[in-house]
């Protein structure tokens, strides 16, 4: 009988998405550099444990997870018996047809995400908020002596958006595009966004591995509106 692989939580997407030998990862999927392969292969050619090659790796095997981790030599062993080398991503003979929620750069993102996976988002989201969870908010320090002025961003059709991220390293990115930041409670900030006039809502991460909060998926997160 098939194990089913459990979803990576946002955290678990972002943790995983930094780890060098990670090609892309979405909630339901973790695929691998052609490196990490060929790395992988040496080790457990030569009697390396699984989960050990992981941890060698970067990689937290309660992250991955037990199933994920003992498909990896079996799914390497097919492409070596069929003479493949190693790729980047899937390693089946033909190419996905999808990749629709893939966890990818703000310059990538060209589909919407599934609605499983918008799904998946958002109760991760609406989870970490209710554990009073915090974001890094951008601020126009220019502005204090009127009060702070959460920083907004326009994106490529003319629509301002505030941007908030999940860590520093994520502030950073930005090559100073943000001036000054602090951090402030989720849902207090998510309120503040439906009542203000002139943005469409919060974009998370804007530098990188974006996620666009309009004022409707925002509603949803605070449990005024059903999907």
């Amino acid at each position: 009988m098939k194990r089913n692989r459990r979803l990576f939580s946002a955290y678990e997407m972002e943790l995983l998405a930094r780890n060098p030998y990670t090609y892309r990862v979405r909630a339901r999927q973790l695929l691998f550099t052609a490196e990490f392969k060929r790395r992988f292969w040496e080790q457990y050619e030569r009697g390396g444990d699984v989960q050990q090659i992981f941890e060698n790796m970067g990689y937290d095997p309660l992250v991955v997870g037990y199933t994920r981790m003992h498909s990896v030599p079996q799914n390497l062993r097919k492409v070596v018996e069929a003479g493949r080398p190693f790729t980047d991503g899937y390693s089946g003979r033909g190419k996905k047809s999808s990749e629709s929620g893939w966890h990818k750069s703000r310059s990538e993102q060209k589909a919407e995400p599934s609605q499983e996976m918008l799904a998946h988002v958002l109760t991760v989201i609406r989870r970490r908020m209710n554990e009073h969870g915090e974001l890094i908010i951008a601020v126009d320090p220019s502005s204090a002596a009127s009060g702070l002025q959460i920083q907004a961003i326009q994106t490529d059709d003319g629509r301002k958006w505030w941007a908030a991220f999940t860590s520093f390293d994520e502030e950073l990115k930005g090559s100073g595009s943000v001036m000054s930041t602090f951090l402030t409670d989720m849902k207090q900030l998510f309120n503040s966004a439906i009542t203000t006039d002139n943005i469409q809502g919060i974009i998370i991460n804007p530098w990188n591995r974006t996620i666009m909060l309009d004022k409707v998926l925002l509603r949803i997160i605070l449990g005024e509106i059903s999907i």
